[in-house]
């Protein structure tokens, strides 16, 4: 459902602004493959989403202001802008998918080259049709566990997930945990390598528990046993639950490489990235949602690896690859965007606003 926004002490005809929710992105629309999981097929979704755009959203003026849910880093789109306010003009103009002449072309545009969904994303949408304890329920039933209290938790089934940055991860950690770093994309990740059937015990830095179980719970994982009292200063006298991991730049590997001395390395990534982010020597494993195997567990017909493998320190790595041309245009109407829409029109500052549903 997308909601127009009026100022009634500009006009009650014409709208303000819209919200467009996951309808209409700046540069991107909807998803339509997100319910494949529950039977529906994406070109049916897409043959609607096209009927939604065409016969409401882009009726209305164009310079109605548009303020979808979601911006560049989400895997709602796939490209989807950093801007967070555009025009409906703007949008017939930029947007790839709204330049479809026909209802065909357009379903072909939104289906293709779409990003593997994170597996979280079937696992919202079953818990969204069930009745669920609201988030501030899950705050306040919040546990603090001292190291014995949070061994008894993985003893029993739970899942160590490290919030905190990779670094401090690599240097001292949980024996066994999994590291998502807060600061990076925290749901994404975090969604493809949790068990959703296993409760969590976190991990983080002294003052972000609460930051921290809030957006696992966002993404549906809010079956938290405890977070540990005052982070890893928890284990001080429990060395017996600490691990470490080394870490290599990629200079030190290239060295390493070059002189046949290297550790084996891996390389793993979403497709189709991983084909772009392999190294050489490495070898590749696909990262597919869901819980995953480490590379130090045995696969059945592949052998064992027999040491664990040291991480890439990312802190030198190669330049960044220069932005596909579809994006930097993008950018260049996001300025045009945002020059049609200053912030003295920012929502907060319109007086007298009335919501109304474009449709149910």
């Amino acid at each position: 459902m997308c909601l127009t926004v009026f100022d009634n002490a500009v006009s009650r005809e014409k709208p303000k602004a819209v919200l467009t929710g996951d309808t209409l992105f700046i540069g991107d629309v909807g998803r339509p493959d997100l319910m494949a999981s529950v039977g529906w097929k994406a070109a049916d979704l897409a043959g609607m989403l096209h009927e939604s755009l065409t016969k409401k959203l882009m009726t209305l003026p164009d310079e109605t202001l548009v303020y979808p849910a979601h911006g560049a880093g989400s895997a709602c789109g796939k490209n989807m802008s950093d801007e967070r306010v555009s025009t409906i003009g703007d949008q017939k103009k930029y947007n790839y998918a709204l330049k479809a002449r026909t209802r065909a072309e357009f379903v072909a545009a939104v289906t293709a080259d779409q990003a593997e969904a994170p597996a979280y994303f079937a696992h919202d949408a079953d818990m969204n049709r069930r009745e669920r304890g609201t988030l501030d329920a899950s705050l306040k039933t919040l546990k603090r566990l001292d190291a014995a209290g949070a061994e008894a938790a993985v003893k029993a089934g739970a899942q160590i997930l490290d919030a905190r940055d990779p670094g401090e991860f690599a240097g001292a950690h949980w024996r066994g945990a999994l590291n998502v770093g807060i600061d990076g994309k925290f749901a994404n990740w975090a969604g493809s390598v949790l068990d959703k059937e296993r409760p969590i015990v976190v991990v983080a830095d002294p003052g972000r528990e609460a930051e921290t179980v809030t957006r696992l719970a966002r993404v549906g994982f809010d079956r938290i046993a405890g977070v540990l009292d005052k982070g890893m200063a928890a284990l001080a006298k429990r060395p017996d639950l600490v691990e470490r991991t080394p870490r290599l730049t990629a200079r030190t590997l290239s060295e390493k490489l070059a002189a046949g001395a290297a550790p084996s390395s891996w390389t793993c990534a979403r497709p189709p990235n991983a084909r772009r982010a392999s190294s050489r020597a490495a070898c590749s494993c696909r990262c597919r949602n869901g819980p995953r195997r480490s590379p130090t567990s045995p696969r059945p017909g592949r052998g064992r690896v027999r040491r664990r493998l040291p991480l890439l320190d990312r802190r030198e790595s190669t330049p960044r690859r220069r932005p596909r041309r579809r994006l930097r245009r993008h950018r260049r109407h996001g300025r045009l965007a945002r020059r049609s829409a200053p912030r003295s029109q920012a929502l907060k500052v319109i007086p007298t606003l009335v919501a109304q549903p474009v449709w149910g």
